[in-house]
């Protein structure tokens, strides 16, 4: 089967503003995936300010997880990015064929997932899903949010709005919401990840095994004679231990000082694994906030964990450091600069 690269032409009936948000998104995916059988509707879980804050994270993936993380993107404003035509990692495992990574369109929206959606945006929302149910020629109940479909039941929350309220909105054909200016954010490559840096280090070197030595009876007519030895029992080895840690930096402009955001935001996420961490922010002049624990008393942090933070107004750097429990436990901070 071919990528989904009509699906510029599947939304266009929307009436919505489509835009690209990858340039390569007509060969762009985790390979090849099969005829369209459904819509898969998703909220980001991201900041609560900005047109498109997580379009980036969508777009490129996580340190866990590499993108395209769907293959539509819908912004605060209604407008409609353009991500991927190949297979994106939306959905996971699921309870329907129809809803999987390989059949079912995944659309992610721009929201924190626990605040009321604006009603142009949730009007766009269901003129988007109508248009690709007609395109594709798929029943009503093939539009559906990744709290239906995801298995096991009750993995996910996404989105949080009554699903059945919606799909009578998509059977109404949604609205389009008016062209007010879009809430300005800045640029894809301005809302990167964290750069961390992990260290693995030696806390105990460890010893080698050393043998038992049986007791020695001697032997008094040896010339000359042999004195009897008491032995040892010796040791067993002793492997060696480490400690996993990390540390980063990021630079951010809450609050305006440069005249170029007007806040920021950063949220630190845990995979495969807990943490121990210290997150600061700080003005570059001496000032600190601590963000989350404490010089020399770091907070533990579960695993798969997502804490955002609002950064004070006139924090300039957001900065990192801590342990893992583990080699393979997974972390990430990204830090977002709004206008």
């Amino acid at each position: 089967m071919p990528m989904w690269n009509d699906l510029d032409r599947a939304v266009a009936a929307s009436g919505l503003v489509v835009k690209v948000g990858y340039s390569g998104w007509k060969t762009y995916g985790h390979g090849t995936p099969g005829p369209v059988e459904g819509v898969v509707c998703h909220h980001t879980a991201g900041p609560p300010t900005g047109d498109t804050p997580s379009l980036n994270t969508c777009v490129y993936g996580r340190s866990d997880l590499p993108g395209p993380l769907c293959n539509l993107f819908l912004s605060r404003s209604g407008q409609v990015y353009l991500v991927a035509a190949g297979i994106g990692y939306h959905a996971g495992n699921t309870v329907v064929p129809w809803g999987d990574n390989n059949s079912g369109i995944g659309i992610e929206a721009e929201a924190t997932g626990v605040d009321p959606w604006p009603k142009a945006q949730y009007d766009a929302y269901a003129a988007l899903c109508k248009s690709l149910q007609d395109y594709y020629r798929l029943p009503g109940a093939h539009v559906a949010g990744h709290k239906e479909v995801c298995s096991p039941p009750g993995r996910k929350i996404d989105p949080n709005f009554d699903m059945n309220a919606f799909r009578t909105a998509v059977s109404k054909g949604g609205g389009v919401p008016p062209a007010p200016q879009a809430p300005a954010d800045f640029a894809d490559d301005e809302e990167n990840q964290m750069l961390i840096f992990f260290d693995t280090v030696t806390t105990n070197p460890g010893s080698a095994a050393i043998p038992e030595v049986p007791p020695n009876p001697g032997d008094p007519d040896a010339e000359p004679p042999v004195p009897p030895t008491p032995g040892s029992p010796g040791k067993p080895a002793v492997p060696p231990s480490y400690r996993y840690d990390f540390h980063g930096q990021r630079t951010c402009e809450a609050g305006g000082g440069s005249n170029i955001a007007q806040s920021a935001w950063a949220c630190f996420s845990t995979a495969w694994g807990s943490c121990q961490v210290y997150i600061a922010a700080n003005d570059g002049k001496g000032r600190t906030w601590n963000l989350l624990g404490a010089p020399g008393k770091p907070a533990g942090v579960k695993n798969n964990s997502q804490i955002p933070f609002p950064l004070p107004a006139g924090a300039r750097m957001v900065t990192i450091e801590g342990n893992r429990d583990n080699p393979g436990t997974v972390i990430a901070c990204d830090v977002y600069n709004l206008r």
